[in-house]
């Protein structure tokens, strides 16, 4: 619909999700090669956006050679997930995976909707002072009001 109300119908709508990965191992980080090559299947297509964390950039970039052998290393990577696409999982895989999903989504739901759940996670968290940290270029809540809803996901993990 998008595509027709912008006056070209046969151009296809693609829709990127983007990644974000950090670089210690404790922000999700690790090998980037090998990140990118345990994608799903069809996500990368030949393209990635990478966004590289701020304490990262000296690990990775100040050297030129080893600056030069990770984009290498990415760019190999990004090319092999999109030439040889991963085999499906197998049924019995993504059976026990939804099960799991299903069932920490609805304990991790049932905790954050507790009764109380707010009132205790800003007294025995130093979540008040991690607001007040000049860490990163958004604010700690995407409002204005005191709730977990509006909490951001750093400020939320730190505290």
């Amino acid at each position: 619909r998008l595509a027709q109300s912008m006056g070209d119908a046969s151009e296809p709508i693609r829709l990127v999700f983007f990644h974000g990965r950090g670089g210690s191992l404790g922000r999700g980080g690790g090998p980037a090669a090998r990140s990118i090559q345990s994608l799903p299947a069809g996500s990368v297509d030949g393209r990635l956006r990478v966004t590289e964390q701020e304490e990262v950039l000296a690990e990775r970039y100040d050297d030129p050679i080893i600056a030069h052998r990770h984009l290498e290393q990415v760019i190999g990577a990004t090319m092999l997930v999109t030439a040889l696409p991963p085999a499906a999982p197998r049924d019995v895989w993504r059976q026990t995976m939804d099960k799991l999903s299903h069932f920490s989504f609805s304990h991790y739901r049932k905790l954050v909707e507790s009764y109380g759940l707010l009132d205790y996670f800003q007294q025995a968290t130093p979540i008040a002072e991690i607001e007040q940290l000049p860490i990163g270029s958004r604010p700690a809540r995407r409002g204005a009001k005191h709730s977990l809803k509006d909490l951001r996901a750093i400020p939320w993990a730190f505290s």
